[in-house]
C-alpha cells in the first residue's frame, strides 16, 4: 500500500512536500485505535510526525530571438519597404516558477550606410506581460 503525489509548482517552489496518513480501525472490543504515519525517525522524540520530502529547485529558462520577414520583391534579401519582425521566446525550462522578470530589448543598426528611413520605421515593441512563467511555459515578445 502506498500513495502517490502529483509534484505542482507550487509544491516545487514551496522545496519541500509534507505527507502523512491516518489509519482508524476498531478492534473485536470495540475499542477504537488510531494511528498516524510516521517519518520513520523516532530518535527525534515525534512518534507522529509529518514526512518531509526536500525537492530542489533548478531555475531556469531559455530565450531564442529570431526574425523573419516579407520578401515582397522575392529576392531572398531584406529591401527597403519590406517588414521585419523580430520574436523573441522565452521558455521557463526550469521546475520552479519564474516571477517579477524584466525584459529589455535594445534595437540598434550598426551599419553607416544604413539610410535613415529605415530604421526610422520600427513599431513599438509587443509585450506580455505575465506575473509568472510556469514550468514548461513559452511567452513571445514580437517586434516588427
Amino acid at each position: 500500500m502506498g500513495s502517490k503525489v502529483h509534484c505542482y509548482p507550487s509544491s516545487i517552489n514551496g522545496g519541500e512536500i509534507s505527507n502523512y496518513s491516518t489509519l482508524e480501525t476498531e478492534t473485536l472490543t470495540g475499542v477504537t485505535v488510531s494511528r498516524t504515519s510516521n517519518d520513520g525517525d523516532d530518535t527525534d522524540g515525534e512518534f507522529d510526525d509529518v514526512t518531509k520530502i526536500s525537492i530542489l529547485r533548478d531555475p531556469s529558462i531559455e530565450v531564442i530571438k529570431d526574425w523573419s520577414w516579407d520578401d515582397v520583391f522575392q529576392n531572398g534579401r531584406v529591401d527597403r519597404g519590406e517588414i521585419v519582425t523580430f520574436s523573441v521566446s522565452i521558455t521557463n525550462t526550469g521546475n520552479v516558477s519564474v516571477e517579477n522578470f524584466v525584459f529589455t530589448e535594445t534595437f540598434t543598426d550598426l551599419r553607416d550606410t544604413q539610410p535613415p528611413d529605415l530604421s526610422g520605421e520600427l513599431s513599438p515593441l509587443t509585450t506580455k506581460s505575465p506575473e509568472i512563467i510556469l514550468p514548461g511555459e513559452t511567452i513571445v515578445y514580437t517586434r516588427l
